[in-house]
Parts: C-alpha cells; structure tokens; sequence
C-alpha cells in the first residue's frame, strides 16, 4: 500500500513538473528561467544554463520542436568570441547588473544540448546550421583557461563542474564536428577533451574525496563568500550531467559520503530518515532572497536521488525522492529551496532547473525499474 501511494505520488509529480516546465517555455523558444518577479526579482530572466539544462530536458520528454526552438534562441544570443552574457532579459537584451563574469560551463551547455537534441532525432540539418556556432564556442573552450566563477556564481577559480562541462562539451563538439565530416576540427576537440581528463586527478583529489577547486582553492582569484570550503553538491551534479561512465567509482561514493556528512547540521535532517534534505556547500550563506543561511535545494537533493538509482539502489533513491516529494506544495511548483528548519519552498519560484532535474531523477527511476 505504502509502495503503491509513492508510486501514484511520484506519477502526479511528474505531470505537474512537466506542464508547469512547459509552460515556462516561450513560442520564440525563450524559457524562462524562473517566473519570480519579486523576493527574489533577479530570476525572471534567461540564464544560457538554465536554458541549455530545460532544452536537454525537453529532449527527453520528446518536444522536439520547442527544443529545436530554444536552441535556436539560445545560439542567437551568442556574442561573436563563442561566449554568452551571464543573462539575458526576456527580449534578448544583455540584463544590466549582470554579476560573475565569465562562467565557462554556460558556455559548454549549448553544445552539449545540441548533441542531446541530434541523438534522439537524427536532424542533421539544424546541427550543420548551427555547427558555425559549435565550432566557435569550441574554438574559444581551447584556448581560453583563464580562472571562472563556478556554477553557484559565488567564486572564481578553477571547477570541478566547469572542467567536466568543458570535457563534456569537448567530447560533444567533436562527434558533431565528425557527423558533418569536420575530421580535423573533431580530432582537435577530441584531443582536447582528453588532456583536460588527465589533468582532473591531479588536480581536484584530496583526502579521498573529489573537491569542488583545484588544489584546495589555490587559484581563487575572488568570491562573494571568501570562507566556502572544498566541500560542493556540485560535483556529484557534475558526473551526472557530464561523465556517466565513472558514477560508481569509490572517489565518487566517497564524495557521496562526505556530502550526505556535511549536511547533517541542518535541522530537517534530524527526522533520523535515511534520505537527508541537501544544499549546495555547507558554508552557504544564501536563503534565495537575503543572506541569513542557506538551504536545501530540490536540484541537490535530486541528484542524491539519481545517484542511488544510477547505482540500482531503488530503495535509497526512493528515500531522497521523497524528502523531495514531502516539501513540494499541492500544486505541484517547484522553488529553488526549501528552509532547512521548516521546511518550507523558498527562493526563485517555478525554477526550470528544478522541473528539469526532477524529470531526469524520474526517468531514471524508470529506466532501473525497466532493468528488474
């Protein structure tokens, strides 16, 4: 009885995810990053990740045409070096007061996206439209390696997720380039893809642990929270999105470990339920408003719950989904946050990040189900 009211919980979550995803979706392929227009009022823009991230999404869900559309929009905003601003406005205007310039993992989403959209339809003719594009943003990946702010927008340095991203973007660049018979440009991106690999485990490995800075911050170069430790959700993000290959690894479960450690301070997590509610890092300040102490995130906690299911561990992935499930409001909108006191949602409302990644925890569960 208990297993058949997750199930039927899990089902109506994932209709409400994906009209409430859908209806962030713009005809001119614009997707809305958030529908938050006060407390916070910074979210009702277009960010090129949150974007690439919904595309992919909508990929899966079989939206073929919204995102054909939303990559389109997205290669439009494109500035000519390969790069994308930090956000846009919803007319596709730079938005003033952009913060955390550059971010090098928006600028390898679009690409991996693109290949996301070309496996599950064969249409060619739009990758060779936008390869111009691909190729410039690959081009500029090889030869910029300056410092970047990470994916939370919070330091510059050298990441553990913008490097995946890059390798990812690398390896993606590189079988389009050879899908469109590009030998030597998919040679150089395959190339480079594979020295960026061998550079990670000198890099980003300590104490047994897979940190978020390469060598312990050494190269921080600015941050609006000077005390954040090596300690980052984000990694585990990282091999998700960009290296399924490596997700059973012992530095990645060692990673886990730290991780579910880290977050044991948070009051919601002392239920003694074996799925624990997850933020970003344990030092964030970030309520998703003010500055008064960060939270749990719904996009964190799904990727514990994805992991686990990518492990064929049904029962504890279950248990992460639903603590997820247990601090979504009846309607079904998914925030940024929710308190880790009270529990309740908080931050950016109607996120599409969020709808996106409860999607892919979603599917995965399916896809484990399928293999029993």
């Amino acid at each position: 009885m208990l297993h058949e009211l997750l199930e039927g919980r899990i089902e109506r979550q994932r209709g409400l995810s994906r009209e409430h995803l859908l209806s962030n979706v713009r005809p001119d392929g614009t997707i809305l990053t958030s529908t938050s227009r006060r407390y916070p009022d910074y979210y009702h823009y277009l960010w090129p990740r949150d974007l690439s991230i919904a595309i992919a999404a909508l990929v899966r869900l079989g939206e073929y045409r919204k995102a054909e559309r939303g990559l389109r929009r997205l290669f439009e905003l494109q500035r000519e070096d390969g790069t994308w601003h930090q956000r846009y406005c919803l007319d596709g205007a730079p938005a003033q007061g952009n913060w955390a310039e550059p971010q090098h993992d928006q600028f390898a989403l679009p690409t991996i996206s693109c290949l996301a959209y070309y496996n599950a339809t064969g249409d060619e003719g739009l990758i060779r439209e936008l390869y111009p594009r691909i190729a410039r943003t690959c081009e500029f990946l090889l030869k910029d390696k300056s410092p970047t702010w990470d994916v939370w927008e919070q330091v510059c340095s050298y990441h553990y997720w913008t490097i995946e991203a890059i390798i990812k973007a690398m390896e993606d660049g590189s079988r389009i380039a050879a899908v469109l018979g590009k030998a030597e440009e998919a040679a150089r991106y395959r190339n480079e893809a594979l020295r960026l690999i061998g550079e990670l485990k000198n890099y980003f490995v300590r104490d047994g642990y897979i940190t978020c800075e390469a060598r312990g911050g050494a190269y921080r170069q600015g941050a609006s929270v000077p005390g954040k430790g090596l300690v980052d959700a984000s990694v585990l993000g990282a091999h998700l999105y960009f290296d399924g290959h490596h997700l059973g690894h012992p530095l990645v479960r060692r990673t886990v470990a730290v991780l579910e450690e880290a977050f044991a301070f948070y009051p919601i997590n002392w239920n003694g339920a074996r799925g624990k509610a997850i933020g970003r890092y344990p030092e964030d300040p970030y309520d998703g408003i003010w500055f008064t102490g960060g939270n749990p995130w719904y996009i964190t906690t799904l990727w514990f719950a994805e992991w686990h299911y990518s492990q064929g561990d049904l029962r504890r992935g279950d248990e992460y989904l639903k603590v997820v499930l247990d601090h979504i409001p009846r309607d079904g909108h998914i925030y940024e946050q929710f308190n880790r006191v009270t529990g309740a949602p908080q931050g950016a409302r109607d996120l599409s990040w969020s709808y996106a990644q409860f999607l892919r925890a979603v599917d995965a569960r399916r896809g484990l189900i399928a293999l029993r």
